[in-house]
């Protein structure tokens, strides 16, 4: 397995490759990780698969998003990989998402239901939009959440300057 790193401002790219599959890694360092991935997830290629997304969880990583749009087709073995990765990721308190489907995959995964197991969005922009607004709401609440802990003027105690040092009476 061959692996090069070249580090982006806030971005790592990491770039592993086999025979069969490629990866190129953009990872935030906010703990989630872009895979976009190349080539044919299959029997000669699913350990490679695992192993390299297992990795990213093993660094610390807790999102994994994989984009499919360079990826060709997916066998049987592929889609036990994926459910293998899943595994890792819940077991890791992680989680793997799946952006730029194609049509035949996600009919395959329609049909065998593993899109009611594995979180898939048409595009990468919509998940990333998706992560906006929900940090953005985060970041509401919790200014909401401060607010509230703020204790109004009104039943604030109040007793002499002198008994707060520092303060200018």
């Amino acid at each position: 397995m061959g692996a090069s790193n070249e580090q982006i401002g806030k971005l790592k790219l990491i770039t592993l490759g086999s025979d069969m599959i490629d990866f190129v890694t953009r990872r935030s360092l906010g703990g989630a990780a872009l895979v976009s991935v190349q080539g044919r997830l299959d029997e000669s290629s699913r350990e490679y698969f695992f192993e390299c997304l297992k990795d990213l969880f093993d660094d610390g990583v807790r999102q994994i998003i994989v984009d499919c749009e360079g990826l060709g087709a997916v066998s049987s073995s592929g889609l036990a990989a994926l459910l293998k990765t899943r595994r890792q990721a819940q077991k890791s308190g992680g989680k793997i998402v799946l952006t730029n489907v194609n049509s035949l995959m996600m009919e395959i995964l329609t049909h065998t239901r593993l899109n009611t197991l594995l979180d898939v969005y048409p595009t990468t922009e919509h998940l990333l939009a998706k992560l906006r607004l929900q940090s953005q709401a985060k970041e509401v609440k919790s200014a909401c959440h401060h607010l509230q802990a703020v204790p109004s003027l009104e039943t604030s105690p109040v007793g002499h300057c002198e008994s707060y040092p520092g303060a200018n009476c």
